[in-house]
Parts: structure tokens; C-alpha cells; sequence
């Protein structure tokens, strides 16, 4: 599990930390409807990419800022 994450909700998305596969990170026909990217660019910056695997949008957003920006894309 990641540090500081754990299984939960995220603006009503259900959401779990584990390893995305490369289909989960590069398709946009697999059910989950975002990914939120941790690695290490984006630790060394306090930050998250995260991922709208419908369209392939990517926002750099801080770490609490997440959830906002998913409801944001949610809202489009």
C-alpha cells in the first residue's frame, strides 16, 4: 500500500491504492475512470498527477488538491 493512502472514496470515486498495469495507465477502455499518479517526481514535489482515463487529460495538482480536481473533471 502507499504510503499515507488508503482504500476510500475520493469526490464519491471509489478509489484504492495498488499499481496500475500499463493497459490501466495508457487505456481508456478499462473501468476505472481516474488515476491518481504518485511517483517520484511527483513526491519530490509534494504533488499527484491525476488522470482522466476517458479523455487522457493529466493535471499536476498538491497532494490535498485531488479530490477537488477530480470533482472539477466529474463536473465537465
Amino acid at each position: 500500500m502507499m504510503r499515507g493512502w488508503r482504500e476510500d472514496t475520493i469526490a464519491g470515486v471509489p478509489c484504492s491504492p495498488h499499481a496500475a498495469s500499463s493497459t490501466e495507465r495508457t487505456s481508456g477502455t478499462s473501468e476505472i475512470p481516474f488515476l491518481i499518479i504518485r511517483g517520484a517526481d511527483e513526491e519530490a514535489a509534494g504533488e499527484v498527477t491525476v488522470r482522466d482515463m476517458a479523455t487522457g487529460e493529466q493535471h499536476r495538482v498538491p497532494d490535498g488538491d485531488a479530490g477537488a480536481q477530480i470533482e472539477r473533471l466529474l463536473d465537465h
